[in-house]
């Protein structure tokens, strides 16, 4: 079976670049031959296999890929894995009675793990067990869109009754697991600080894209009427106001006549949240509905939508780049987001 390399993604408390040090570290955390790492305990916590793997991260370059084969085997109990079928993953299901009966097994010890009154022992330990078991509960939902699944996290009375008891465990799960967030931490080294704005922790913008690199050529000028884009709906609320792009340098384009302010984030990354006490709605360009920001938002109930895209983040820097100020109109329960110039 071929092994599926996921990039790690920005929505976690992790760099995008690590040193040889940090390398070692992480490392450690998930090393599958070692029973006392904190990836192996959690596994035993669970319940869950190891499936022979040699390697749960890898490095390019110093940018760390998490084994998704592994994480998709050790969640399923071997039953669930991904295939690369012409470029596109696709994940098959292999069951039949003994996979049934392994199905059961590690649902039984999965139940037995949420009910445990408190699993504090050891915060990565823990933090990589309860998103493995996010990943176990997400298997029990229906076959749906993702958008549809981020529907009913923002609103679980919206999905089905039969699933509605699972959908509020994994909301549950994800709150306990962004509280050991922060313990991440200890593994990388501080990193510089931004010259524009001391403030701003270390590792704010994870490789921030160019303008180079976005497509600026489909954003709409700085003359156009407007557009709209669908994303992926976090939490519900309709709003409507100036948007501000956060970056390094901190907040462009302030409101000057005291309208409600939409912060415009790149990337769902877990530091944002630092910020969403001055929002009225959230824009993430990128990221999904279970990330840390997104979950944290979906929490203190501030309307947002995530997920809009490179396209979207291209036409916002576009105006920027021509100095034009944006007026947005959120509905965080649809995904919509519309955008028009304001005039001076």
């Amino acid at each position: 079976m071929d092994i599926l390399w996921l990039k790690v993604s920005d929505e976690v408390e992790v760099p995008g670049k690590l040193s040889e040090t940090e390398q070692s570290r992480l490392a450690a955390v998930f090393d599958p031959a070692n029973p006392a790492s904190a990836w192996s305990r959690a596994l035993k916590k669970l319940g869950m296999g190891q499936h022979g793997f040699a390697a749960i991260i890898r490095f390019v370059d110093g940018t760390p890929y998490f084994n998704g084969t592994a994480l998709a085997l050790a969640s399923s109990h071997a039953t669930v894995y991904p295939e690369d079928a012409k470029g596109v993953v696709t994940y098959r299901t292999r069951l039949g009675f003994v996979g049934l009966i392994r199905v059961l097994i590690s649902q039984w010890k999965l139940e037995k793990f949420l009910f445990q009154a408190s699993i504090a022992s050891e915060p990565l330990e823990d933090s990589i067990a309860l998103g493995l078991a996010i990943q176990a509960l997400m298997m029990r939902l229906p076959s749906k869109s993702e958008a549809e699944v981020a529907v009913w996290l923002a609103s679980p009375n919206e999905c089905p009754p039969a699933s509605r008891v699972t959908v509020k465990k994994i909301l549950d799960l994800q709150s306990r697991r962004n509280a050991l967030s922060n313990h991440w931490n200890s593994l990388f080294d501080p990193g510089e600080k931004s010259a524009a704005n001391p403030s701003l922790p270390a590792h704010f913008w994870n490789e921030p894209p160019s303008l180079a690199s976005l497509p600026v050529e489909e954003a709409p000028s700085a003359a156009s009427n407007g557009q709209s884009w669908k994303g992926i709906p976090v939490c519900p609320g309709i709003v409507e106001g100036e948007l501000q792009w956060v970056d390094a340098n901190g907040f462009l384009n302030l409101s000057e006549d005291g309208a409600p302010s939409i912060l415009c984030f790149a990337r769902a990354r877990p530091e944002t949240t630092e910020h969403f006490s001055n929002a009225s709605a959230l824009i993430f360009a990128e990221g999904g509905a279970l990330s840390h920001a997104c979950s944290i938002a979906r929490e203190r109930g501030i309307p947002t939508v995530s997920g809009l895209g490179r396209t979207f983040a291209g036409a916002i820097q576009a105006w920027r780049k021509a100095g034009v100020r944006v007026h947005v109109r959120l509905n965080g329960g649809t995904g919509e987001v519309s955008c028009s110039p304001i005039a001076r």
